[in-house]
């Protein structure tokens, strides 16, 4: 193994030999000190980083060296900024900054840094954590809240997944979920929105291959495969899938090609979440069946009806809700949703 960078802090590292060159320009970006990478994309590199100006620390998107003269890349890379930018809420991590970092190499490095959440996301948690229902509803009602403050910036995220959604744990054992990276988001125009009653009626319609499809095959609405307009309802139905999926275990149209999906999605009756899910309350199966509709208009209008939606499950069916958390605590009290230890974890 080759040699350890070591940062200011002994917690963090870089291994030297792991990366490319132009990275190593970028133990500094401008008042960033970088701490470790957390991942990769066809566009550049993300990183953990700290902020030398308030010492605490942010998530820094850095476009590789090789884009960063492409007009068409780089107004690309900076559109997530500026969506981003213009939401505030708890449930959304926030935008810290964008701008250049001016290196003796590379002289115009593109970078976009936002809050950083401490935490797993949510595909992560998937693997070794129990997700009994009343977790699940906690769980849409927070991205439900987030999405209502997207959308109200006529915002429409376009690649709602578990991976894009950070799940940190409180103090007093409860989850905190905000939603991250609105790389694929598309900006709506006021005029043509109409209030999100613009929804095209669905066609049956050719259906791209995986890699031209904006957003991710699986948890994209079915409009959105088509290459339809989107609006509102179509980060609604992605929010069904993730919920369907931690309710269920299973994708509710799996397959491994975008037209078998998709055809799954326009012919197929989606299987009851009961049946996999024994004991499930009747307005949560409800709730995400209606989110997963074939049709905009036949799903909730928008993230505040489903806001409405939960907070009727939590009055009328608080007491199934609990029941099935009991039963799972007491038959297994070292199971892996044991919320002292996610704590741990994170």
């Amino acid at each position: 193994m080759g040699a350890w960078r070591w940062c200011k802090h002994p917690y963090h590292s870089i291994v030297a030999d792991r990366l490319p060159a132009w990275l190593l320009d970028l133990r500094r970006l401008g008042h960033y000190e970088v701490l470790s990478k957390i991942g990769e994309g066809g566009m550049g590199q993300v990183f953990r980083a700290r902020d030398r100006r308030d010492d605490k620390e942010a998530v820094l998107k850095v476009l590789r060296p090789d884009l960063q003269g492409d007009i068409d890349h780089r107004a690309r890379f900076l559109r997530e900024a500026l969506l981003a930018g213009e939401i505030e809420h708890d449930n959304v991590a926030r935008l810290r900054d964008y701008g250049e970092a001016h290196l003796e190499s590379y002289e115009r490095t593109l970078y976009v840094a936002s809050e950083f959440v401490p935490g797993r996301d949510l595909a992560q948690r998937r693997a070794f954590e129990d997700f009994p229902q009343a977790r699940v509803l906690g769980i849409i009602k927070q991205v439900a809240s987030g999405l209502s403050a997207v959308h109200a910036n006529l915002v429409i995220h376009r690649d709602l997944k578990p991976g894009n959604l950070l799940v940190s744990v409180t103090e007093s054992g409860e989850d905190r979920v905000k939603l991250i990276d609105f790389g694929l988001a598309e900006k709506l125009d006021p005029i043509e929105s109409g209030g999100d009653e613009r929804q095209p009626l669905p066609r049956p319609a050719e259906v791209r291959g995986n890699e031209r499809i904006v957003g991710t095959v699986g948890y994209a609405a079915p409009e959105q495969m088509r290459g339809d307009p989107v609006s509102a309802r179509s980060d609604l139905f992605a929010l069904g899938v993730v919920a369907y999926q931690l309710l269920g275990d299973r994708l509710p149209f799996p397959g491994d090609r975008a037209a078998e999906i998709y055809k799954r999605m326009r012919e197929e009756e989606l299987r009851p979440l009961a049946g996999l899910r024994p004991g499930l309350a009747p307005g949560l199966e409800a709730l995400v069946s209606d989110l997963l509709r074939y049709s905009e208009r036949d799903r909730p209008s928008s993230a505040d009806e489903v806001l409405a939606r939960v907070e009727e499950i939590e009055e009328n069916e608080s007491e199934q809700l609990t029941d099935e958390d009991d039963e799972a605590a007491s038959s297994a009290p070292q199971s892996s949703g044991s919320r002292w230890w996610r704590r741990f974890l994170d």
